[in-house]
């Protein structure tokens, strides 16, 4: 690129540059000043009067230090050097000097108000410096956005907008004349001809429009939408203000915590704490305080009321209100209104009212004169209302006609509609109480749902719940909850709950609760039926009935003094005083039976002719027909008793489970005498005592699985845990004690094998009266006997014995016990095998040595009766002793004879 300039120098001096510096260039003159340099002789351009041309060399422009630059004296115009520090060219416009870096693309004559396009490379972003202060950058972000950034936190644009900022910063201004004060205030936000024209140091205010806010001067934190909103906000107590629309709020100079939106709304408003929305919304409003306005010309000309709530077309338009009414709805409270009343809906409240009157719909309370504390919420509730007071009606239409009545309370459509002075009424529902005739005298009546007592009149002190409760009742104190409960000939002091209940009955004092019960229940009455279909079609003409449970004594016809609970207690059951608890509990009972009680599921189903029978479990005596005088208390208890059955008592679950016929039988425990069919006189004791009997008699067991293996034997005693729990076919034996096994039939056994000890304070007796004995017989067994038997001493195999009873009766639920002192002991006696061998040695039968019956049996002596060999061999013994000692005698006296004889021998000798 060439850069033209002029040179200033003498003709010699321009002979040597040229000569150094285009040295091997050719140049042409002219006459007419042009001055051509170039290495192919061409002519220079018509335009130049000084031309370089080439292709292989350039133009070197004098280069300097920036210090040298700046010192050049009187530099021309269009002079240009290259500054070296700077890495930049530098030209001359006369009166300072220009960059001519990469990226200005526009500069003022002083070069200190600029744009820059490129400032620093590659940074695609706009500058603008004024007056050497870099003060707007337009830029993109990530996201492609363009970017206005200025320098500033303020930013003002129009004509002398924030012209007298000084301190304030970040405030943003739009708009001839914007924020014209401000010098101080901070982060306001203004738009609009003359917006927030006034302020200088008020903070955080927002004001869009034009003249919004315009007097403000120190106040913060206000909103002004709208042309003129908040004008006049100025006062040191105006706070917290909030205007949106033409000239809201444009009188408020004082009033503070006031939110207005709307054209005019609060035009004439000083006033606090109050809210309006809506074109000219409490327009006329005063100094009046903690009011909510909205609607077009709500609260128009409210006047100076305070607490006002206001909200509908023309609402409360009339004014002149006294404190803390609410008004909803076009129209409503058009005329004066008192204090503490409420209107909503169209033309509610029409005529006004005193105190404490509420009407919420069309034309509700319409005709309201001096009546108070009345509450009308729907189309025309308690329109023909005049006089009457302390009403609540919502619905439409409700209590239309009421002129005088008081302290009713209605809801539904039509409730109490034709009632014109009854009191103390509570309705909810359509329809309600005498609505097919003008009717007086309803009083203290409870009815919820459509049509209650609609077809009634005159009755009092009710409560009807459900649709058509009591729909054509005229009786009094009664109570129906429930679809069509009471209806047609309800009678006095009736309570009713559930569809259909009492219905079609013309008992007195009865209590049904749950879908038809008691339904058509004739003229039973007292009677209580709980339950859907509880007592229904019952038409007993006795009564004092008392039923709990779906279908509970359904259908019971000639019934009395009955009491059901559960599904289908007693259900179709025509008998009486009997008791039924428990799913189909004496269902189905004949006419003739009486006296029987059934507590559970299916207890007592099947009884017909039974008495006197008492089932307590589930479905305990289930199958019994006409057992009587059968206590039956568990799950499961007696209930297989079909046939004749009677005097049984069970008490435990699955106890007596499969007696049928069995009689005067007593089980209690679980599984006691479980599988009992036809035994008759048993009696079991604990947990599966006689559990195993079938058809056994007589039998008593006592304790946890006493006598269980047990199956026809009888006459059988188990005293204890297992007691005699060995043998399923033994008769007449008896075990005391845990584990006590008899091992036959008529076996006596005390104690198990661990036993050390039996005794106590006096000897065992025996019968021995010769009254009780025959064929009394003297035996001589004796010495010859005893002299053969072996006395030995011995230790009992404990575990031997232990396996024994295993094998043969089956292993026992048994508890871990200490044997140590049993397996320690040393026992003295005999073999029982060795003293039977030596009775039929000598032939002798003896008692002494108790046999086995059986194979599963064992050997036993009894001690007691070795008694009588022993007296034989001491008798025995004695009679050799007798004639021993007689012969002794004898023999002592010959000695003696012989010894005189031989004394005198000696004397005779000794003579001689």
């Amino acid at each position: 690129m060439h850069r033209i300039f002029m040179l200033n120098f003498r003709i010699s001096k321009w002979i040597r540059i040229v000569l150094t510096v285009f040295s091997g260039l050719t140049f042409t003159s002219r006459i007419s000043g042009q001055v051509s340099i170039s290495t192919s002789g061409a002519p220079p351009h018509p335009s130049t009067i000084y031309e370089v041309k080439s292709t292989t060399r350039g133009l070197l422009i004098p280069r300097m230090t920036s210090f040298q630059r700046i010192s050049i004296n009187n530099p021309a115009a269009g002079l240009m050097v290259y500054d070296i520090p700077l890495k930049t060219y530098y030209y001359n416009s006369g009166t300072s000097w220009i960059s001519l870096k990469q990226g200005i693309i526009a500069a003022d004559a002083d070069g200190d108000t600029r744009i820059w396009v490129e400032k620093n490379p590659n940074e695609n972003m706009i500058r603008i410096d004024l007056e050497g202060t870099e003060s707007l950058v337009l830029r993109r972000n990530v996201s492609g956005v363009t970017l206005v950034e200025p320098a500033s936190t303020n930013c003002s644009i129009g004509d002398s907008t924030g012209l007298n900022i000084t301190s304030g910063i970040n405030n943003s201004l739009l708009g001839f004349k914007a924020g014209y004060e401000i010098s101080t205030a901070l982060s306001n936000t203004v738009m609009g001809h003359k917006a927030l024209y006034a302020t200088t140091s008020g903070n955080a205010n927002v004001s869009i429009g034009s003249y919004s806010l315009f007097t403000n001067q120190v106040l913060k934190n206000l909103v002004a939408v709208g042309d003129s909103a908040l004008y006049s906000n100025n006062g040191s107590l105006a706070i917290h203000n909030t205007a949106i629309g033409h000239a809201a709020l444009v009188s408020n100079s004082e009033g503070h915590d006031n939110s207005f939106i709307g054209f005019r709304s609060g035009n004439s408003l000083h006033g606090n704490n109050n809210t309006g929305i809506g074109m000219h919304a409490s327009y006329h409003n005063g100094s009046g305080d903690n009011s909510c306005v909205a609607g077009f010309e709500a609260g128009f000309t409210e006047g100076f009321a305070d607490g006002m709530s206001i909200c509908g077309t023309q609402a409360g338009y009339g004014g002149n209100f006294q404190s803390d009414a609410a008004l909803l709805g076009a129209g409503a409270g058009v005329q004066n209104m008192d204090s503490w009343t409420v209107g909503g809906g169209f033309l509610a409240l029409f005529n006004g009212c005193v105190w404490n009157q509420i009407a919420i719909g069309r034309e509700s309370l319409y005709s309201m004169t001096s009546g108070e504390g009345c509450l009308g919420i729907g189309t025309y509730a308690l329109h023909e209302n005049t006089t009457g007071g302390r009403d609540i009606g919502i619905g439409d239409s409700v209590m239309y006609h009421s002129t005088s009545s008081f302290e009713n309370t209605a809801l539904g459509k039509n409730a109490l509609r034709n009632n014109w002075n009854g009191k103390s009424n509570t309705i909810l529902g359509i329809n309600c109480i005498g609505n097919n005739q003008i009717v007086s005298s309803y009083s203290s009546n409870v009815c919820i749902g459509a049509d209650v007592m609609s077809q009634g009149s005159g009755s009092h002190s009710n409560v009807g719940i459900g649709k058509n409760a009591l729909f054509d009742s005229e009786a009094d104190s009664q109570v129906a909850i429930g679809d069509e409960v009471l209806t047609y000939h309800g009678t006095i002091g009736s309570t009713a709950i559930g569809s259909q209940s009492l219905s079609n009955n013309q008992a007195q004092g009865c209590t049904a609760l749950g879908s038809l019960a008691l339904t058509s229940n004739g003229f039973a009455d007292y009677c209580t039926a709980v339950g859907m279909n509880a007592m229904r079609e019952s038409y007993s003409e006795d009564g004092f009935n008392t039923s709990f449970g779906a279908y509970s004594q359904l259908e019971n016809y000639q019934g009395e003094n009955m009491t059901s609970f559960g599904y289908s207690a007693l259900r179709t059951s025509t008998a009486k005083e009997i008791t039924g608890f428990g799913y189909y509990a004496l269902s189905d009972v004949d006419t003739y039976t009486y006296g029987n009680a059934a507590f559970g599921y299916n207890a007592l189903l099947s009884t017909s002719t039974g008495e006197s029978n008492t089932a307590v479990g589930h479905e305990a005596l289930s199958s019994n027909t006409f057992g009587t005088f059968n206590i039956g208390i568990g799950y499961l208890a007696l209930t297989a008793c079909t046939g004749s059955c009677d005097y049984n008592v069970a008490i435990g679950s699955k106890s007596l489970e499969h007696t049928t016929t069995g009689d005067i039988n007593i089980g209690v425990g679980y599984n006691s005498l479980n599988a009992n069919t036809t035994g008759d006189g048993n009696v079991a004791i604990g947990h599966s005592a006689l559990s195993s009997s079938t058809t056994s008699n007589d039998n008593t067991a006592v304790g946890y699985q006493s006598l269980n293996s047990n199956t026809t034997g009888s006459y059988r005693t188990g005293i204890g845990r297992s007691a005699n729990s060995s043998g399923s076919n033994y008769d007449n034996s008896t075990g005391v004690g845990d584990n006590a096994d008899c091992t036959a039939s008529d076996q006596v056994r005390i104690g198990d094998n661990t036993v050390t000890s039996i005794g106590g304070y006096d000897s065992w007796t025996n019968f021995s009266d010769r009254r009780i004995k025959k064929d009394i017989a003297n035996t001589d067994i004796g010495l010859d006997f005893v002299l053969n038997l072996r006395p030995v001493t011995y230790q009992l195999d404990i575990k031997t014995i232990d396996d024994y009873f295993d094998s043969h009766y089956g292993e026992r639920d048994e508890v871990s016990k200490d044997k140590s002192e049993a397996l320690a002991m040393l026992h003295s006696g005999f073999i029982a095998q060795e003293v039977e061998a030596d009775a039929h040695a000598h032939g002798y039968d003896f008692d002494g040595v108790d046999k086995p019956k059986n194979n599963d049996d064992f050997y036993g002596l009894r001690y007691d009766e070795f008694v009588m060999p022993l007296v034989n061999s001491i008798r025995e013994q004695q009679q050799t002793i007798a004639t021993n000692s007689d012969e002794i005698e004898k023999l002592k006296l010959e000695t003696q004879q012989l010894l005189n004889k031989l004394e005198e021998l000696e004397k005779i000798s000794a003579n001689k």
